[in-house]
C-alpha cells in the first residue's frame, strides 16, 4: 500500500474546501436573505450535483474542459492550465460538484436563526457584512462544521467524477478512491482492504471530532470580538438630545391585514402603544427602526425624510435608535458584558450605574442561554440605553419582570429619559402602567389608530 493516494486525496479535499469557503459563504448569505427573480434558478443550479449521477457530471466536465472545446482553450490561453487528466482539473470539478454540500447547511443555518439577531445588529449601527461575519456566523457553528465536514468527506470519497475527468495518473490524479478501484480491478483485495480501512478510520475520526466540538459550549467564531471592561469606556458627559418632531404615516399591506397609521409626537416624549395582539404594533416599531419597509406613506424625523413610500431614505444603521425586541435578541455567542458593550457610546459612570440599577453585576460573565427571561430582558434594556440613542423603541419591555424589578427598571428608564431628553415608544398591554408614565397613549385596533392622546385611563377589552 502506498501513501501517495491518501496525501493526494487530502490535498484535493483541503484545497476544494478552502476555495468553497470563499464561494459558498457569500452565496449562502444571498440565498438565505435576498429575494430576486432568478433565485429559484440559482438554487436549482446549486443543488443540481445532488441529483445528477457522478458519471454524468464527469462526462460533461470532460467535454467542457477538453482542449478541443472553446472553454478548455480559453482556460489554457488565459491561465496556462490544462484541466483534463490534471490535479487542477480535479480541483475545478470538485468545487462545482461539492458546492451544494457546502452551501446547503450554511443557508439552512442562517435561515433558522431568529431574524431579530440580524435586525438588532443593523439597528446598532453595524453593516450587513460585519453583522454576517461577527453575529450570524458565530451562531451557526454546527452548520458550518457540517458544511466543512460534508464537503471534505465528499471530495475524499468521490469516485465517478474523478475517474471520468482525471483517470488514474500516479501523483497527479490517482486519489485514494481510484487506488481502491485499481487494486480491486487487479484482484489485489488485501491492498484494497488496506486503502479502504484507512479511509474508514479517517472518516470516523473526523465525525467523532465534530461531534465532540458540538458539545463544547461558547467557543467563539466571531472575527472581531469586543471584550471591554468598564474602565475602557469614554468619560465624556452626555449632552441632552435636541427635540425633533416625528411625523409618521405608516401603511403596510399583508395578505389578511392592512395597517394604516398616522400620528405625530416629539422625540423627547414617552409614547405608549397598546392594542390586541396582531393589531400591527410590532410592525410599526420595525417600520420606524427601518427594519421593515413601508408599502405606502412616509416618515420624517424633523426635516429629514426617513421613508418615502417603499423607498428607504435612511438605513437602520444611520437612525441611531435603541431597540428592545420581544424575544430580547441577545447575541448568544457573547456574554452579558459583551452584549451590553456591543455598540457602547456612553460613559463609564453611566455604565456602572446601569449595571447596578438593573442588577446585572453577578451576570456579566454569563451567556444568554443561562439567563432567565427577566434577566435577558434587563440586559436588552441596558444594551439599548448604552447606545446613547436618539430615541428608544421597546416592545413589551416589562413582560418578564416581577413587581419589584419592574418598578426599579421603570424608575431607571424615567430617570434616564429626564437626564438625556431621550424619548421612548413603549408597546405594552399594561394600559395602567402606560397611562402613568407616558405623555401620550395610542390604541391600535385592526391596523388603525382608534384612540389618541389619552389623558384618562383606557377602558377596553383586548381581543
Amino acid at each position: 500500500m502506498e501513501w501517495a493516494p491518501f496525501i493526494l486525496s487530502l490535498k484535493l479535499a483541503l484545497v476544494t474546501t478552502i476555495i468553497l469557503c470563499v464561494i459558498a459563504l457569500p452565496l449562502a448569505k444571498i440565498l438565505a436573505f435576498s429575494s430576486f427573480k432568478g433565485k429559484p434558478v440559482v438554487e436549482s443550479l446549486v443543488s443540481l450535483p445532488l441529483l445528477l449521477p457522478p458519471s454524468v457530471l464527469g462526462f460533461y466536465f470532460l467535454i467542457l474542459f477538453h482542449p478541443s472545446n472553446i472553454f478548455g482553450q480559453l482556460i489554457d490561453q488565459m491561465f496556462g492550465l490544462r484541466l483534463v487528466f490534471t490535479f487542477e482539473g480535479l480541483v475545478m470539478a470538485s468545487v462545482i460538484y461539492s458546492l451544494p454540500f457546502m452551501v446547503s447547511p450554511i443557508q439552512t443555518g442562517l435561515q433558522n436563526l431568529p431574524s431579530s439577531l440580524r435586525e438588532m445588529s443593523f439597528s446598532m449601527g453595524k453593516s450587513e457584512w460585519w453583522s454576517f461575519f461577527n453575529v450570524l456566523l458565530p451562531n451557526i457553528k454546527i452548520s458550518l462544521l457540517s458544511a466543512f465536514a460534508l464537503t471534505f468527506a465528499h471530495v475524499i470519497g468521490e469516485f465517478g467524477v474523478v475517474l471520468m475527468l482525471g483517470g488514474s495518473i500516479p501523483n497527479e490524479t490517482r486519489v485514494a478512491s481510484i487506488a481502491i478501484f485499481d487494486e480491486v480491478e487487479a484482484l489485489n483485495y488485501t491492498s484494497a482492504h488496506q486503502y479502504a480501512a484507512v479511509l474508514l478510520v479517517f472518516s470516523f475520526s473526523v465525525l467523532l471530532f465534530i461531534n465532540y466540538l458540538k458539545k463544547v459550549k461558547n467557543w467563539n467564531l466571531s472575527l472581531i470580538t469586543k471584550k471591554q471592561s468598564s474602565t475602557q469606556f469614554l468619560h465624556a458627559e452626555i449632552e441632552p438630545k435636541s427635540v425633533e418632531n416625528i411625523a409618521i404615516d405608516f401603511r403596510k399591506k399583508f395578505e389578511q391585514q392592512e395597517i394604516n397609521l398616522q400620528f405625530n409626537f416629539k422625540s423627547n416624549q414617552i409614547i405608549g402603544l397598546t392594542g390586541p395582539s396582531g393589531a400591527g404594533k410590532t410592525s410599526l416599531l420595525k417600520g420606524i427602526a427601518g427594519l421593515s419597509s413601508f408599502s405606502e406613506g412616509e416618515m420624517n424625523w424633523g426635516k429629514e425624510p426617513w421613508n418615502k413610500a417603499t423607498r428607504q431614505m435612511v438605513s437602520p444603521q444611520c437612525r441611531k435608535l435603541g431597540v428592545v425586541f420581544q424575544d430580547y435578541a441577545l447575541f448568544p455567542h457573547l456574554n452579558v458584558q459583551e452584549n451590553l458593550c456591543f455598540s457602547l457610546q456612553s460613559t463609564n459612570a453611566f455604565y456602572d450605574e446601569l449595571v447596578e440599577k438593573l442588577e446585572l453585576e453577578e451576570l456579566l460573565d454569563q451567556y444568554p442561554n443561562t439567563l432567565s427571561g427577566g434577566q435577558q430582558q434587563r440586559v436588552a434594556i441596558g444594551r439599548a440605553l448604552l447606545m446613547n440613542p436618539n430615541f428608544i423603541l421597546l416592545d413589551e419591555p416589562f413582560s418578564a419582570l416581577d413587581f419589584r424589578l419592574k418598578k426599579q427598571v421603570v424608575e431607571f428608564l424615567l430617570a434616564s429619559h429626564k437626564k438625556r431628553n431621550t424619548g421612548m415608544l413603549i408597546v405594552s398591554h399594561e394600559v395602567e402602567l402606560l397611562n402613568k408614565i407616558c405623555d401620550k397613549v395610542f390604541l391600535i385596533h385592526e391596523g388603525k389608530l382608534v384612540t389618541e392622546a389619552i389623558d384618562e385611563p383606557l377602558n377596553f377589552k383586548l381581543a
